[in-house]
C-alpha cells in the first residue's frame, strides 16, 4: 500500500496485490494528514541578468522561517510547460524524510511572454544557464536562513534532458539525480521522420535535418554525446519498456556508457508501463524517493566538516564512441 500526498491537493491511497494487480482501497484506508509546509517563493539573477522563479517547500515542523538538510530540485524546462510544487507526485514521502524540495522555472517552460521561445531550439542552452544559476545560489548559502547540505536534481522526459546536461556541466555541484524517461540521446531521435511527434518536437528542439546550427547547439548539451569521466554524481534511471514518446534505449544507452565510464548507475525497468505513468506510478515514485532521501544524507554526512573522507573515484578511459 503506498499513501500518497501532493501539495494543495487531499492524500491518496493505492494497493496491489503480490503479483502487481491493483486492488480497490475500502473505505477505512489510513489517510494522511494534510501536509503542513513551510514554503518560500525567491528569484534568482541568471548570467544574462533575467529573473528566474524558484519555489521552495519543507516540512512545517522543522523550521518554518528556515531550513538546513537535503535539497533535491525537479526541473522540466520545455514545450511551455510550468512545473509548480502541487505537481510534484508524494511530496510528503520527501518533505517527511527531512529533505526540503524545489522547482525551478527556467525559461524554456512555462512563464510570462517570451519565457518559452527564450530557451527553445537554438536557445537550449539558456534553460541549462537558469538551472545552473539557481544551483549555485541555493548550495552556496546565497539564500537566507537556507542551508543546502546536499542537493539532487529530478527531470522526467524533457527534465531528464535538462537534469543531463546539468550533470554534464556541472555535476560536481550534484550529489543525487533521478531521469525518468529521460530524452538523453535527442539527435538521432529527431532526425527520425517515423516518429509521430516529429512535427511538435522539431518545433521545440529544432529542424535538425534543415538547421545545421540547431543540431550544434543540441550537440554541445546532449547528455549522451557529453557524457564523460568526470561524471561523479550517483544517478538512478526510471525506464517505462511501453513509452512511446521516449525510446527506453535512450536510457539504457545512456547508462552502459556511464557505467563505462566509471558512474554509479542503477536502472530500474517498469514493464507494461508508459510514458504517462512516468516510471511505475505511485510505487516507483516511493521508491525513487526513498533512494534520493537516502543517497542525499549520505552525501550530507560526506560533506561536514568533520567526515572522514571516503574511497574516490576511478574514472575509466574516456569514451570515443
Amino acid at each position: 500500500m503506498v499513501l500518497e500526498r501532493r501539495a494543495g491537493q487531499p492524500p491518496g491511497v493505492h494497493a496491489w496485490d503480490r503479483t502487481g494487480a491493483r486492488l480497490a482501497v475500502p473505505g477505512g484506508a489510513p489517510q494522511a494528514a494534510p501536509l503542513a509546509l513551510a514554503r518560500r517563493d525567491l528569484v534568482v539573477a541568471a548570467a544574462d541578468g533575467a529573473q528566474v522563479p524558484v519555489s521552495l517547500a519543507w516540512s512545517a515542523g522543522t523550521e518554518a522561517a528556515g531550513f538546513t538538510g537535503p535539497l533535491v530540485l525537479f526541473v522540466y524546462g520545455a514545450y511551455g510547460v510550468r512545473l509548480s510544487l502541487d505537481d510534484i507526485d508524494d511530496i510528503g514521502s520527501l518533505t517527511d524524510a527531512g529533505l526540503a524540495v524545489g522547482v525551478v522555472g527556467v525559461r524554456g517552460g512555462g512563464g510570462p511572454p517570451g519565457w518559452h521561445d527564450a530557451g527553445r531550439g537554438v536557445r537550449r542552452h539558456v534553460c541549462v544557464a537558469d538551472l545552473r544559476a539557481a544551483v549555485a545560489h541555493l548550495r552556496g548559502g546565497a539564500e537566507p536562513g537556507i542551508e543546502v547540505t546536499a542537493l539532487g536534481l529530478a527531470g522526467a522526459s524533457a527534465g531528464g534532458f535538462l537534469v543531463g546536461a546539468a550533470l554534464n556541466r556541472f555535476g560536481s555541484d550534484v550529489d543525487a539525480a533521478v531521469m525518468t524517461n529521460g530524452f538523453l540521446d535527442p539527435i538521432p531521435a529527431l532526425l527520425d521522420d517515423t516518429s509521430p511527434l516529429a512535427a511538435s518536437d522539431r518545433d521545440e528542439w529544432g529542424d535538425l535535418r534543415r538547421c545545421s546550427r540547431a543540431k550544434r547547439a543540441l550537440a554541445e548539451l546532449s547528455p549522451y554525446c557529453n557524457l564523460s569521466a568526470r561524471l561523479t554524481t550517483r544517478t538512478l534511471l526510471l525506464v517505462s519498456d511501453r513509452d512511446r514518446q521516449v525510446s527506453p534505449a535512450q536510457s539504457l544507452k545512456w547508462c552502459l556508457r556511464a557505467r563505462a565510464l566509471g558512474a554509479e548507475v542503477e536502472l530500474w525497468y517498469f514493464p507494461n508501463s508508459g510514458h504517462a505513468r512516468m516510471g511505475g506510478g505511485p510505487q516507483a515514485v516511493a521508491a525513487a524517493h526513498d533512494w534520493l532521501a537516502k543517497h542525499l544524507k549520505l552525501a550530507s554526512h560526506d560533506h561536514r566538516p568533520d567526515a572522514k573522507p571516503g574511497g574516490g573515484w576511478c574514472p575509466a578511459p574516456s569514451c570515443s564512441g
